[in-house]
């Protein structure tokens, strides 16, 4: 390898959205009812490695503009231009394929299916949590990953700030920030028998919801695990669990999660399969006012 290395790219995605009429729990229909527009997002970005200092600085800019046909207008040409990727990595400090990244970065872990999605409020124009994650080999194929992430309502990097509500809830401008920390472990060592544990603290602070109603901050807490076995070449399952409480100054919470599938390989050329799939999330009680048992889905609201 070269003492420094550079690394650059491009791209672009364009993708049309339509639909009419689709009914949303504050009443009405989203978006005023007809819609159909393209979502245009184009992206750059360029790394250096300075290999010798195991030393690594990540950029990435992107913009999301839409160009309509029918419906309400919004994010206009050339609306506002985002760091989704700005972080620098610490390769092999703490040993041997050991990675400390600092700053604003894609994350997934686990399924994806609870910590995934960092600024979920955009849709899928960026997914960033701003932090720290540091991901450590302790033996051939099992990692344990810790994390801390902080990220705000706003971007206040953004160039051209559209004051875009990032991390709320669906409706409204919630003004909520939100922080995690915690870890997971993944130990994929036997093939036919991989699986992973973890625990994830989040807090979302004060928030206004789509009805004008002030929230309460709340500290929540979840540890669940998973397992997939490999039970030939071509059939596989899955399973999730977890377990969650939280506490906030007006209700507890308590609920789970739960799920469970099966998948039957056809073609692996093709990635062709078959597979069934069952997703349980516990429900609130509407009767108790100072628990709530509605489990919270996270960092997986896409």
């Amino acid at each position: 390898k070269k003492s420094v290395e550079f690394r650059y790219g491009a791209d672009l995605r364009v993708r049309q959205e339509a639909f009419d009429n689709i009914p949303i729990m504050q009443g009405g229909v989203t978006r005023g009812g007809a819609n159909n527009y393209f979502r245009v997002r184009p992206r750059a970005w360029i790394g250096a490695d300075f290999n010798e200092a195991g030393l690594s600085f990540d950029v990435r800019l992107l913009d999301e503009f839409r160009h309509k046909n029918v419906g309400q207008e919004s994010y206009k040409f050339p609306d506002e231009i985002i760091f989704d990727n700005l972080y620098i990595s610490f390769n092999d400090w703490f040993g041997e394929g050991s990675t400390l990244r600092i700053g604003r970065q894609d994350v997934m872990l686990g399924t994806g299916r609870l910590f995934l999605e960092g600024t979920a409020k955009d849709g899928s124009r960026s997914l960033y949590f701003d932090g720290a994650r540091l991901t450590l080999p302790i033996a051939e194929k099992r990692i344990i990953d810790f994390f801390c992430f902080y990220t705000k309502c706003e971007d206040e990097l953004a160039i051209g700030h559209e004051h875009r509500d990032l991390t709320g809830y669906a409706g409204g401008y919630n003004s909520m920030d939100e922080a995690t920390a915690g870890l997971f472990y993944a130990d994929n060592a036997i093939d036919a028998f991989k699986f992973g544990v973890y625990y994830i603290w989040k807090h979302d602070t004060a928030w206004v919801n789509a009805n004008g109603v002030r929230q309460a901050n709340e500290d929540i807490h979840t540890a669940g695990f998973y397992f997939k076995p490999q039970f030939t070449s071509d059939l596989s399952a899955e399973l999730e669990l977890a377990y969650q409480y939280g506490e906030s100054t007006e209700y507890d919470r308590e609920a789970f999660f739960a799920f469970g599938g099966i998948k039957y390989t056809i073609d692996k050329t093709l990635d062709f399969y078959l597979s069934a799939n069952s997703l349980y999330m516990s429900g609130d009680d509407n009767s108790s006012t100072d628990k709530r048992e509605d489990f919270n889905i996270l960092f997986g609201r896409y």
